[in-house]
């Protein structure tokens, strides 16, 4: 966690492979705390004049975003590779070239569909 914290991790541009892990866990958890205060204690956000519709669409907007762009890059990256991997002969690299454009597409596919389910239909499934 020190090494997060430090000035000479950022300035020389040496993060490791677990301090990135770190920063995503924290990132995460805050965004979990912050949907955990919306759900259990509104009082927090009605105070800022911030309605639960509000804070539903606004985190709706930002998974669908999410979903999108990394869906997107999903595609593009597993396109590439696929050609690649087609023009050195390499099976299994177009095996996995194949898996990343299909999880691309599935995100893409669910940030079209996120926008059009409702909460009542949530509730219809559990």
């Amino acid at each position: 966690m020190n090494s997060i914290i430090s000035k000479s991790a950022f300035a020389n541009n040496k993060l490791t492979r677990n301090d990135k892990i770190e920063i995503g866990v924290i990132i995460i958890a805050s965004i979990i705390i912050s949907v955990m205060l919306f759900k259990f204690a509104p009082g927090v956000y009605a105070a800022q004049g911030i309605t639960p519709q509000q804070m539903d669409d606004l985190i709706d907007k930002v998974i669908t975003i999410v979903c999108g762009v990394t869906g997107a890059l999903f595609i593009l990256t597993g396109i590439v590779k696929y050609a690649i991997s087609h023009a050195n002969e390499d099976g299994p690299a177009q095996q996995k070239a194949i898996m990343m454009l299909a999880t691309g597409i599935v995100l893409v596919a669910l940030a079209i569909a996120l926008p059009n389910i409702t909460q009542a239909t949530w509730y219809q499934f559990s």
